[in-house]
């Protein structure tokens, strides 16, 4: 068994954005999920993309996540490897660079975690979303995991100290050699960690150059993973057309994005909606669970349903009060949700037929395919840009079951209408790709 590259992300819907844009390669990638390494055949995939679901872990525990997981890669033939991380820099991102580097022997990281087409880019070594530093937009930071400043080499200082570095912009864009060379004199000076400025995709084609040494591990989001495939290569998987009685829609993250897109949905699109009460569930879940599965059974047939953990804007600020006032922490309390959402899941695929799911949020996705005992997923395409799809096979299913997954942040307005409209045949073609 051989592997071209392994992947090794902090969370499910980044494993799939990232993994996805190989398929540009020719490449057919696999997300392994819990148990991955025992009961799957591997044989027909030459890109391996796991996910240690670590991004909320202490980072202690992070670090060993990942060591294990690089590891278990390392024995099955993988030798090369990816690190993908969050393109807002959320989670345990030094621990974990270091533990693959660590497993991998590396002598060097060079991080980049801009992705152009969702708004995310890197100036002067700060993390910007549509132009605004991270920690300066207070609207649109996560209410769970807000990350409080933008300078990404002091981010990684938290564990490579004074060996972190930075190429700006104008170095990048005097091209290849003038990149490679800049490295090379930084990495001379006992440079571990390089975090190089990106803002389109050339950029980042650029800064990939460096990964053809064996020595250096590349670090980034779906941007830098795109910048290593060839656009022109691959041909598309032709998306499934669905009854839209047989699509669930599993909505967790509580991002502004994703609010907007779920109002457009719902406003462009009739849905069975089934709205979570958290307080209810953290008082009676099993009642909780009762009465969502009722009003499925009670609802239109022919119609999608929607599951979603929030009705109205805030209403999540007073599901954390009430949680903390019952002694739950916020990392706690979304753990409880993402658990039930992967047990409310369950029981809909026991209740009505499902062809596909899409899922908004990589900790719901997360305990989503843990209740429906997925071990991995084949990613074919992206069905939009940073969306990819993909099927997995789950006892809860007489056949493979779709698997449409979206990160919190990502995504524009009408992207959730636009995949309901591409998988029922509403809208044959896909809009333009940038």
């Amino acid at each position: 068994m051989s592997f071209k590259l392994g992947i090794i992300a902090d969370d499910f819907t980044g494993a799939g954005d990232s993994a996805v844009q190989f398929r540009k390669n020719g490449d057919t990638p696999f997300l392994a999920l819990q148990d991955w390494d025992s009961g799957i055949d591997l044989n027909a995939y030459d890109v391996l993309v796991v996910s240690t679901e670590s991004r909320f872990m202490l980072p202690r525990d992070a670090y060993e996540s990942v060591l294990h997981a690089v590891k278990q890669c390392r024995r099955i033939g993988v030798r090369h490897f990816f690190k993908k991380i969050d393109s807002t820099i959320r989670g345990n991102v030094p621990e974990e660079i270091a533990a693959v580097m660590d497993a991998g022997e590396y002598d060097c990281a060079l991080v980049a975690p801009s992705a152009p087409r969702n708004g995310r880019t890197v100036v002067a070594g700060n993390c910007l979303v549509n132009g605004i530093p991270l920690g300066q937009d207070k609207e649109n930071s996560d209410p769970f995991t807000p990350v409080p400043f933008a300078s990404i080499p002091l981010l990684l200082e938290r564990w490579f100290r004074e060996n972190v570095q930075q190429i700006d912009l104008e170095t990048v864009r005097r091209g290849e050699a003038a990149f490679l060379n800049r490295l090379g004199e930084l990495r001379n000076q006992g440079s571990r960690a390089v975090v190089a400025d990106a803002v389109t995709l050339e950029d980042l084609r650029i800064i990939s150059s460096a990964g053809r040494d064996p020595s250096v591990l590349l670090v980034g989001s779906s941007g830098l993973a795109e910048s290593l495939t060839d656009t022109g290569s691959s041909i598309p998987v032709r998306t499934p057309i669905l009854s839209p009685g047989n699509i669930l829609y599993v909505v967790g993250s509580l991002t502004e994005t994703t609010r907007a897109q779920m109002d457009d949905l719902l406003e462009s699109i009739p849905f069975a909606s089934l709205c979570i009460s958290i307080q209810n569930m953290l008082k009676n879940e099993e009642g909780e669970l009762f009465r969502l599965l009722k009003e499925d059974a009670g609802s239109q047939q022919d119609l999608p349903v929607l599951i979603r953990t929030f009705d109205v804007d805030g209403e999540y600020k007073k599901d954390i009060a009430f949680a903390m006032d019952l002694g739950i922490t916020e990392k706690e309390l979304g753990e409880r949700v993402s658990q039930f959402l992967g047990k409310l899941v369950a029981r809909i695929f026991s209740q009505r037929r499902i062809d596909a799911v899409f899922i908004a949020g990589g900790n719901t996705a997360a305990g989503v395919s843990k209740s429906l005992e997925v071990k991995g997923v084949e990613l074919l395409d992206e069905i939009l840009p940073g969306i990819p799809i993909g099927k997995f096979e789950t006892p809860y299913a007489d056949k493979p079951v779709y698997l449409i997954s979206k990160a919190g942040g990502f995504g524009r307005k009408n992207a959730m209408t636009q995949v309901c409209k591409i998988v029922t045949g509403r809208q044959e073609e896909r809009p333009e790709r940038k």
